[in-house]
């Protein structure tokens, strides 16, 4: 629900966040930088095409800890 993914944004490690969204499609990415303010979402996206390649598994790990929010 949306009132989740805010409090998710709100609540979780900016880092696992970009790091979970850098696995996630597009729609779900989508989900969560529609509850962030316009400047993070850009800071956030810019930070991700900006950063170099990730494991799969600290993707995975990350999305996890944001599951546990």
């Amino acid at each position: 629900s949306p009132q989740a993914i805010e409090v998710v944004v709100r609540e979780a490690d900016r880092n696992d966040i970009k790091l979970a969204l850098r696995g996630a499609p597009e729609e779900v990415a989508g989900l969560f930088f529609g509850a962030m303010s316009e400047r993070s979402a850009k800071l956030m996206r810019d930070e991700m095409a900006a950063s170099g390649p990730v494991r799969m598994r600290d993707v995975e790990e990350a999305q996890s800890a944001l599951v546990r929010c």
